[in-house]
């Protein structure tokens, strides 16, 4: 999805090994790479969440146009099963929104 995303949070990670390597910086900046690293995963979640939501977001699409077509199929054939009853010439297919034929 957002690759920028994906390449900041890694770098972020990054960022945060090489200072937890370093006995110096860990001990100096702990506390502030403890928040950093809860906030980088919290991110990650988020971000999680969001590709899951997207997912099913085009799941649901797809099953919907999947109805609409099977709906307007059926809708298709109802129509011509209402003018095969009536007759094409019957003035009572418009009220089904259907075009009757005219006489030449």
């Amino acid at each position: 999805m957002n690759h920028a995303s994906n390449k900041t949070l890694d770098s972020l990670r990054t960022f945060i090994a090489a200072c937890e390597a370093d006995p110096r910086l860990r001990v100096a900046l702990q506390p502030h790479l403890g928040n950093l690293a809860e906030t980088v995963h919290q991110a990650e979640e988020v971000l999680a969440q969001r590709y899951r939501q997207m997912r099913e977001q085009v799941e649901a699409t797809s099953t919907f146009n999947a109805m609409l077509d099977e709906a307007m199929d059926l809708g298709r054939r109802l129509r011509h099963g209402v003018r095969a009853t009536l007759g094409a010439r019957d003035a009572r297919l418009v009220g089904f929104g259907i075009k009757p034929l005219r006489g030449r």
